[in-house]
Order: C-alpha cells, then structure tokens, then sequence
C-alpha cells in the first residue's frame, strides 16, 4: 500500500471569542485508479468558531462557565480495498489433485475507474460548563453525504462475469448527538464523575443502480443488501410460511416467499 499527502492547516482566533479555520490536502494511492483525474483527490474543510460565553451580554451569568458555538464543513476519503483498478489473480493454496499444478482463477475482474469514496460532512455544536463545571456537556447536530461508494452492480455478461464492485452508492446519514457529564467533590478523598450519551441516526441509500434484486444477495447483508430508498443497515430475510403439524410424526413445511 502506497500513498501521497500534502496538506496545509490554518486557523485565526480574533479577541479570544472569534475562531476561523480550514485545512486543505491532496492524496494520491496505487489502490486508486492511474488516471490522474481521479487518483489525486482534494480534501478540504472550513470551520468557525464563537465564544459566545465571553460576551458582555451573559458575562452576568455566574453560573455559565463556558459557553461555545461552532459549526465545520468540509470532504474527506476513503479507500476500499475490497476491489482493484486492475485485474487480480489469485493461486490455489495447493497443487489440484489431478494435475499436481497450482491453479489460478480471477479475485478481481478490474474497474479502470476505481476513485476514492466521498463524504461531504457539516456539524453545528455547541459546548457548555455550568455550576462551576459541575456539569459540562455538549451537543451536536450532523449531515453526512457519502458518494461514489464501493458497491456491487449487475453487467453485462460479455464483461466476463454478471457483477462487479463499482463506485455505485450514495448514502445520506443524518442525526445528532448529546453528552452530559458532572463532576463533585463527595469528600476531600472522593470525587464523583459521570457522563451520559445520547445519539440518533438515520442513514438513507439515495442512489444505486440495480437492475433486479435477489433474494439470496439481500438476506447475505453487505453492500448487496442496500436497496435505493431504504436504510443501508435494513435486515432482510425470508417470510416464514409456517409449520402444519400432519399428525404424524413428520410435518409438512411449506415453502418460504421471497421478500424484498
């Protein structure tokens, strides 16, 4: 595994209450694609920041100890080492029984325009301290866009095989996330400290080109399970038709129905 980075950070805080950042970065790896339009990829993110708890306005506020606002949006990648740009054998452990030679067959049929899988994040949040940083805590609300995600996809039979790993998903997660922690002195020799976290989720397959679902890919899970419209952790399975107990020491089963 190779890999090239170049990256630059940055950030100013104004009167220690305004802060604005950003970072931008190229990466390039022999996992992606030769294709310079797709190999180097920019990577990038800005964020602001507001003490708002030093304000004048809310400085009367003594039991507001800390009080920050932020919100950040920015792209990153991602590579998936389940698929190559090229394709790839791979030998049999031992030699075949009847031939005494070591047989290869294909892992990997190659896709030429294997690209790293994207993710366009923003966060807004905010941090607090009160009671003299009795309680502290914060809360964060997010939307993550992932695209060009590694995904199997049905082809044509003339390719050599009917299904290849593509750049072929895109989810959308969104949620927040809420932690509350309190810290006391009890005694002098014993101190108290707790946290508590809360977090949602709802993820969303918005686009995958599928022909035609099968059972037996969807009941499997993975990336073969994601159906466009629905969640991508969505638990497939048979509908059971249910036992008929004949009476005898045997019973009759009915076969299962296919759901998708």
């Amino acid at each position: 595994d190779r890999y090239f980075s170049a990256f630059a950070n940055a950030s100013y805080t104004y009167d220690s209450k305004y802060t604005v950042s950003g970072s931008y970065r190229t990466d390039a790896s022999n996992l992606i694609t030769d294709d310079p339009a797709y190999r180097y990829a920019p990577f990038w993110s800005v964020g602001a920041g507001w003490q708002i708890g030093k304000e004048n306005f809310l400085k009367e506020l003594t039991w507001l100890n800390r009080l920050n606002l932020r919100v950040t949006y920015g792209y990153n990648g991602n590579v998936d080492k389940s698929t190559t740009f090229k394709p790839l054998l791979t030998t049999s452990a031992s030699p075949n029984i009847i031939t005494g030679e070591y047989t290869g067959s294909i892992a990997s049929y190659g896709n030429p325009t294997l690209r790293w899988e994207k993710t366009g994040t923003w966060d807004a949040g905010v941090d607090f301290n009160l009671f003299n940083s009795k309680l502290f805590g914060k809360i964060d609300f997010y939307n993550k866009h992932s695209q060009d995600l590694i995904a199997a996809r049905e082809i044509s039979a003339v390719n050599g095989t009917t299904s290849m790993k593509l750049n072929n998903g895109e989810i959308l997660n969104r949620g927040f996330e809420v932690e509350l922690g309190s810290t006391m002195n009890i005694t002098p020799n014993i101190t108290w400290t707790g946290n508590l976290r809360v977090s949602y989720n709802k993820n969303e397959v918005k686009s995958l080109k599928v022909a035609q679902h099968y059972g037996y890919q969807l009941t499997e899970g993975g990336s073969g399970a994601w159906v466009e419209g629905e969640d991508m952790n969505t638990l497939w399975c048979y509908e059971y038709a249910g036992v008929v107990n004949t009476g005898s020491e045997s019973s009759t089963f009915y076969s299962p129905t296919v759901y998708y």
